[in-house]
Order: C-alpha cells, then structure tokens, then sequence
C-alpha cells in the first residue's frame, strides 16, 4: 500500500537530492561533467555576489520574520474578540492572496511599484510627495521586495493564530480578570504561553519560507539594483538556468541548506526546547 508513495518519494525527492549534493563537487554544464573535489565552494567564498546574496538573504531573515510573526498575531488577538461574522470576513479577505500563484501575486506587486503609473507613487502624490523609483534604487527596492514577502505571507498566519486563540479556554481569562491581572498581564503571564508553540511553528516555517525567496526577486528586481535584493536561492536560480553553472548551483544549495538548519534548529531551542 505504501510502495507507490515511496517510489514518488525516492524518485522525485531522494534520488535528486543525493545527485545534487554529489554534483556539488562536480564541474558540471549541459556538456561537461569533471570531478574538482572542493573548488566550487572554494569559489563561493571568494565570490563577491555570493557574500551580497548571504548578506540580503540573512537582511529579509532578520527584518521580515519578525513582522510576519507579530503582525498576524496581533490582527489575530484583536479579531478573537469580534463577532463570528467579522472573524469569517478576516479570515477570508486574508486568504485571498494566497489563492493566487506568488508568480501572479508578484506581478500585481509590480504594477504597484511601478514609478510612471503605479498605484503606490499615485496615492503618495494625493499628499505631495515626489515619486519614488521603488524597484530601481537602494534601498527602496529592498523594502519592497520585504512588504510582498510580508503581506504574502499574512493570511496562512492568521488563520493559524485565530485557531489556536478559538482552542483556548476564555474561562481562564475571566479567572485571572477576577484575580486583579491587566490586560497587559493576561496576554503576557497567560495568552503568550499557550500561544507559543503555534508562534514557534509559524516562526521556524516562515525562516525557511523567506530563506529560499526568489520569484518575488525574480519578477520585482531581477536582483538588482547592483545586486541590493539578490538572495542565495535567486543566485542558485541564476546560476543554474541561466549560466549553466550546475556544480556551483549545486554546492550553494548546499549551504542555503546549512543555514535554513542552523536558523531552524536555533529557533526550536530558543522557542521550544527552552526547559
């Protein structure tokens, strides 16, 4: 009963992860294959663009995931006490964006951006301010490529949070209000607890989702201007299918790996494993 899914697994999951990660130590295109043992990471380290594209993808880390945690949360905790009817339109008018392709997501990002006719430069002009070139000067591309990333990724998010807020007794905090706790106090001795594993959740999976960005880049920036929005998994993109570079594609890949799994696993201890 199980053998079709493992044969999918092994055959679309398995065997090309093991090929790439043999490949990595290969000068490889569509024409040569040659065994060069470490010299492709050797490379990466003194590539120049590799450092920008480690120093960008570690910025969005940084300054994405944060928003994409809080936010929802406190969207989350303000909508738990509306009526079931505003709940439902929440959770809805938020999901929407998911629904779409984020190829399709980003184009419509693109049209917002856009410094001749987009509707972002039109409505800060309403209030006299000049138009800004978003996607073509630093670090304003920067910032756009990180409001996509986060107002993407918003309704998986508070779906979340809202379910795990309806699973939690409402008793609890009547209790503690009779006892003389704030609401300061009830969200922080009371409602922050019992939310922290799903927060943990949320936390680790959007580290990985912002980790391996690249078609909102690829659409938005094409990693420029000078390299200011590259990411590793665009660099990897970039090098695999256009320059034809598998063997390097292949040995960042590897470290975008790495990384994702010291991000991950620093997250668990801190957020989780933390008695």
């Amino acid at each position: 009963m199980l053998s079709p899914a493992l044969l999918i697994l092994l055959l679309f999951t398995v065997i090309p992860t093991i090929e790439g990660v043999l490949l990595a130590f290969f000068k490889a295109n569509a024409r040569v294959r040659r065994f060069v043992g470490l010299n492709n990471f050797i490379y990466l380290i003194k590539d120049d663009i590799f450092w920008k594209a480690m120093k960008n993808t570690l910025c969005y880390v940084g300054f994405c995931v944060p928003l994409m945690v809080l936010i929802p949360f406190y969207i989350a905790v303000v909508a738990s006490k509306m009526k079931k009817s505003w709940q439902g339109y929440i959770r809805f008018a938020f999901y929407v964006p998911l629904i779409s392709a984020g190829m399709i997501t980003s184009m419509v990002w693109d049209w917002i951006f856009n410094a001749r006719h987009g509707l972002l430069n039109y409505l800060i002009g309403l209030i006299g301010i000049e138009p800004v070139i978003w996607l073509g000067t630093i670090p304003a591309a920067f910032f756009a490529v990180c409001i996509v990333l986060i107002t993407s990724s918003m309704g998986m998010n508070l779906i979340l949070y809202m379910s795990a807020l309806s699973a939690i007794d409402k008793n609890i905090f009547e209790a503690a209000g009779i006892d003389g706790c704030s609401e300061a106090q009830k969200t922080y001795y009371i409602l922050f607890p019992l939310m922290l594993p799903i927060i943990a959740f949320v936390t680790i999976m959007q580290t990985i989702g912002v980790a391996l960005i690249w078609e909102i880049i690829f659409v938005l920036t094409s990693g420029g201007p000078y390299y200011a929005t590259t990411s590793l998994v665009f660099q990897i993109f970039i090098r695999a299918f256009q320059s034809g570079k598998y063997g390097l594609a292949a040995a960042e890949s590897i470290i975008v790996l790495t990384i994702i799994m010291c991000l991950a696993l620093l997250q668990k201890r801190v957020l989780i494993d933390r008695e």
